[in-house]
């Protein structure tokens, strides 16, 4: 295997290690050798070294503090076997209190940040001391790898700080499902993928998994999935597999048993060996001796399209984990196969599958990553725009996407809403309060009324389509709705009129109208001499998504090839189906420091050219909520059709550079200027900035520059891009 394959693998296990969750102590009982030499001192608690180190990078000041942290959960095998040998902290993890400025952690005890950052070099180490010392501690590893250097550095970034520690206890994780129980028991029974939120599979097997109010034991042999970190499948034996009543007491929580996550516990080692395992050996077989029959009748139907990658857990020394490594193939084909696609029986899995199969039927041929990029920016997003070439059917996918989920005019849950030029204000599409009748006039477009009944049904979802949406300028006519899509969906209320007018027909139109979130918004736009442009502000609240035609031969092939047509039965997905497919978890600690600093340098470099523009942190949520979004959907080699490099070269052609636009004189060197001869860019700030080494690390940003390419040809062109 290639040299770039193993270092994908390696980038692959360095990322899984680093969402797995860890407790710690600050390393006290240590004696001053066993510390390495970052710091001034040998010391738990010390102050940088002056020195330009891969820790101190992006500080210039000589008051960064650090402090070492010691394990006292079990490790991924990753980090035991490759990742401690090689790094010079050896098995202690890197503290940095600059590492935490977003956080809770910092100040340390102080009042605020800015009060903790007036203290001096040995008051914040006596304010970290002070708040750590004796403390369990939560936290994610922040493994890196520099390659010039081959140096591996391993830091911490704290979750939480817990109550005091009892010295020598160690912990082990439980994971925990968040389902019905007969819905866990058929996955376990059938062979099916189980999603550990919380416990990937660069855990060790797990030994126990609980479920509501009963642990389950006993398990046999373990799958794990190449293509997605978090699932796992039990893959023979079920009829070994134990259950039993959970009866922990309440005291049990004071202590031995943590649950500070949703869906991992840590218990101590004493609870596990008194406790645990006398469960296990006194709970019941969950299944009967029919086991075996039904789940090899389960594997025969699925044969042809459920491979999975079979993992043997022995103790392998480092030269076989490196075989194994080199056992790994790097291939990538562009033409995925639907029936490779879809191994995940969730239902936003199905869902994806019947969409796809509508789009073939109803002749729109998409690739499988534009219908997931497209599903993703809708369910993270207030506002979707879609943008292509006309012709490409943007109206057309959107009603497909709301026909897939049971939307449709018949129910009242559909609003295609053509946008005409004359639209100038919102009262056009809403209407007015007629100050003559005092009767409130709703606007012929029906808008009004369809909000109304969105907030009367509010467990179905609806859909709104702006269609040519940009004819007049958006920012007119939608600009209650572009402040209102921002708070809180139980918060946002569209005002009709003012709350002391007289309207007589109020008991039909209420003052103000709830704005859920089991509405969507998509708007269809076409980019040409005949539309307006979009603003910044609205551009920072919503996914651009350009369709992409594909080649009619491919079109050829997939209406040709046989796909399962039966699997496009009309369903309606209801609110709760539709949010559960949403995590709304988002942020700055859901993004790694390299992928945090690289856009920092990205939106300084922006700035150079225009204040106003740049990553906000609106943005940098989003990208995260993007990310964290991205469904379980997997191409015939077990890889994500979107993988997270992908991902965020999508979001950054979607959120940053559709708001890179303007004349050749402000933008020209930010941008380049295109040589026909060469088909080529020539002098460009950005096209350097995301063919650079850094960048190659986070993403090799093919989306990102064939747009910037785009951009620099219409510079050259024009004299200005959009």
């Amino acid at each position: 295997m290639s040299s770039t394959a193993i270092e994908k693998r390696k980038d692959l296990d360095i990322s899984k290690s680093n969402e797995t969750y860890l407790l710690g102590v600050l390393a006290t009982d240590y004696n001053y050798d066993d510390f390495p030499t970052l710091g001034e001192t040998q010391e738990v608690i010390t102050k940088m070294r002056n020195r330009n180190c891969h820790d101190t990078i992006y500080y210039n000041d000589n008051t960064t503090i650090l402090f070492y942290i010691k394990p006292v959960s079990e490790e991924t095998d990753y980090i035991r076997n490759f990742i401690n040998p090689k790094c010079n902290s050896s098995d202690l993890y890197v503290g940095i209190d600059r590492h935490h400025r977003n956080m809770d952690i910092q100040p340390f005890g102080y009042k605020n940040q800015s009060t903790y950052n007036l203290l001096s070099s040995e008051e914040k180490k006596d304010a970290i001391f002070d708040e750590l010392e004796g403390r369990l501690i939560l936290f994610k590893p922040s493994i890196t790898y520099d390659q010039a250097t081959n140096r591996v550095y391993k830091n911490v970034r704290i979750q939480q700080v817990l109550d005091d520690y009892r010295e020598g206890t160690f912990y082990f994780s439980i994971p925990e499902v968040n389902m019905p129980t007969e819905a866990f028991e058929s996955k376990l029974q059938r062979g099916e993928y189980i999603h550990l939120e919380c416990y990937n599979n660069n855990m060790l097997a797990p030994e126990f998994i609980i479920c509501n109010d009963y642990i389950y034991s006993n398990f046999q042999s373990w799958k794990k999935h190449e293509g997605n970190y978090k699932l796992w499948s039990c893959d023979k034996d079920q009829d070994q597999i134990r259950k039993a009543k959970i009866t922990f007491e309440e005291e049990d929580y004071d202590y031995d048993v943590l649950d500070i996550l949703d869906n991992l516990k840590f218990v101590t080692e004493d609870f596990l060996t008194d406790k645990i395992y006398s469960l296990a050996d006194e709970g019941e077989f969950v299944f009967s001796g029919s086991t075996e029959e039904k789940y090899d009748i389960r594997i025969q139907e699925t044969t042809d399209f459920n491979k999975v990658t079979a993992i043997t857990y022995v103790n392998s020394s480092e030269n076989d984990l490196e075989e194994s490594e080199s056992s790994l193939v790097d291939a990538e084909d562009n033409r995925i196969d639907i029936d490779a696609i879809f191994k995940s029986t969730s239902t936003e899995t199905k869902f994806l599958r019947k969409f796809k199969n509508y789009t073939i039927k109803h002749n729109l041929c998409y690739d499988m990553k534009d219908l997931i990029n497209f599903h993703v920016s809708v369910k993270t997003n207030p506002l979707t725009i879609l943008a292509g070439m006309s012709g490409t059917g943007k109206t057309q996918i959107a009603r497909a996407y709301g026909e897939t989920l049971g939307i449709n005019k018949e129910n009242g849950t559909l609003l295609f809403l053509p946008i005409s030029p004359s639209y100038t204000e919102p009262d056009d599409l809403t209407g007015y309060l007629n100050s003559t009748t005092g009767l409130y006039v709703a606007a012929e477009t029906g808008l009004v009324d369809f909000l109304i009944h969105a907030e009367n049904n509010p467990d179905k979802i609806h859909m709104i389509i702006f269609d040519e949406m940009n004819l007049s300028q958006v920012e007119h006519w939608f600009a209650p709705f572009i402040s209102l899509l921002e708070p809180n969906p139980n918060e946002r209320y569209l005002q009709l009129y003012s709350n002391g007018a007289i309207c007589h027909n109020n008991t039909k139109y209420k003052n103000s109208v709830n704005i859920g979130d089991n509405i969507i918004f998509i708007g269809t736009v076409n980019l040409d001499e005949t539309t307006k442009d979009f603003s910044d502000r609205l551009l920072d609240r919503a996914n651009l998504v350009t369709l992409k035609k594909r080649k009619f031969v491919d079109f050829r092939a997939e209406k040709i090839k046989s796909y399962n047509m039966d699997d496009i039965e009309k369903y309606t997905y209801s609110y709760d189906d539709y949010r559960s497919w949403v995590d709304n978890t988002s942020g700055v600690d859901d993004l790694s420091i390299e992928e945090l600093n690289f856009l920092d340098k990205l939106h300084e470099m922006i700035q150079n050219y225009d204040t106003q523009k740049g990553v906000s942190f609106r943005i940098l949520e989003k990208i995260s909520s993007y990310i964290n979004n991205i469904p379980q959907v997997f191409d015939e080699n077990e890889n994500d059709i979107i993988s997270r490099r992908e991902a965020f070269d999508i979001e950054i052609k979607q959120r940053v550079l559709t708001k890179v636009k303007g004349s050749e004189r402000q933008f020209g060197d930010l941008i380049g200027r295109y040589d026909s001869n060469s088909k080529s860019i020539l002098n460009s700030d950005l096209y350097t900035f995301f063919d650079s080494e850094d960048a190659l690390k986070i993403s090799d940003f093919t989306l990102t520059k064939q747009e910037i390419l785009r951009k620099a040809k219409e510079l050259t062109m024009y004299g200005y891009t959009n």
